[in-house]
């Protein structure tokens, strides 16, 4: 194998074998073949990933073989008139694909077989049972050196990547001007991600500067470095988010606080707390001086010529009801407070 970081001698070439314990590389059987179907459970839609193959043979003729992905654990269901690479065990003489061969930019349906298969009875190439090919729906993303990329054949991708000024991206700049990691997570269309673009998407920053395309503006101070911070960053943007539990809790914890914006309001909600304790002491204070008046108003008395004597008022029965709740409206906001200053951080 040439090439560079290859010493041409330092690796035999398939069909040597060199002190080599087990299966002989010499009787391992390597080939290129054109998929003709995938199998599927009788009557259903489900495989476990089991696809027949069409293989040229040295005399040209060609023969069917099943083959199996090589890693349950992690592999790309072919389609037909898609080419894969197969192997054969030498022991156990099964059929083995390795992956696909990709065709350009096409993710969809690769169409690279060059033994085409056709729907029974027409001239329509045939994509398999159930799977509707959609060519010019998605591209592979636009890959940059050193990426590492996991694509779907509709626009779904994980991409492993770094920061470089050197490649026009989203997330080229980073704090120290170094080549950072970054992973995203998304569903789109485009080659490249773009979270103003994208349905869905996560990104896990190092220390890039991401521009957010937030809805709502945040408060002054953060909404002048948003597009700047260069720390690590658990980005989700999507047209809805939903968080929810089955049976538990949902925990927040922030180190400074935690910010809601929305097209109403800017909530900052240690401030928003902050205030609802001065509108609770600003309460305790009203219901203090609404039942000192109803006392005061229910034991006061007007003098009456006509008797010679003084008599409580008219409306000194009202005046009790008025400092009766009072007195509960007191004692509730109490039992708020206390509450309340339960919440807060010891």
């Amino acid at each position: 194998m040439a090439g560079p970081g290859f010493d041409g001698d330092s690796l035999p070439e398939v069909g040597r074998s060199s002190g080599y314990r087990g299966s002989s590389a010499d009787s391992m059987v390597s080939s290129i073949g054109s998929v003709t179907h995938v199998i599927h459970d009788a009557g259903g839609t489900e495989t476990i990933g089991q696809v027949r193959v069409i293989l040229r043979v040295p005399n040209g003729s060609t023969k069917e073989i099943t083959a199996f992905p090589l890693s349950p654990h992690s592999f790309t269901c072919p389609l037909p008139n898609e080419k894969v690479h197969v192997i054969q065990d030498s022991d156990s003489t099964i059929w083995y694909y390795t992956g696909l061969c990709s065709n350009g930019w096409r993710i969809n349906h690769l169409g690279t077989s060059q033994i085409i298969q056709y729907k029974e009875g027409g001239t329509d190439q045939y994509y398999g049972e159930w799977f509707i090919p959609k060519m010019d729906r998605a591209r592979t993303l636009t890959i940059s050196e050193g990426d590492v990329i996991m694509q779907s054949r509709n626009g779904a991708s994980l991409r492993f990547s770094h920061s470089n000024q050197n490649i026009n991206t989203p997330w080229k700049n980073s704090a120290d001007k170094d080549q950072t990691g970054i992973a995203i997570l998304r569903t789109g269309l485009l080659p490249v991600e773009r979270l103003s673009h994208d349905f869905a998407s996560l990104y896990l920053t190092t220390n890039q500067s991401i521009e957010l395309p937030l809805q709502a503006a945040l408060p002054q101070e953060i909404e002048n470095t948003k597009n700047s911070y260069d720390k690590g960053q658990a980005i989700l943007f999507s047209d809805r988010v939903v968080i929810g539990t089955r049976t538990d809790d949902i925990l927040l914890s922030s180190s400074n606080t935690i910010q809601l914006s929305t097209q109403k309001y800017q909530h900052d909600v240690d401030k928003v707390l902050d205030l609802m304790g001065e509108m609770l002491a600003e309460l305790k204070k009203l219901s203090k001086e609404v039942k000192s008046q109803a006392q005061y108003s229910m034991t006061q008395t007007f003098p009456v010529p006509s008797l010679g004597t003084s008599l409580p008022s008219t409306m000194a029965t009202n005046y009790g009801r008025s400092f009766n709740s009072g007195m509960q409206i007191e004692q509730t906001l109490m039992q708020i407070e206390q509450k309340f200053d339960m919440l807060k951080q010891k």
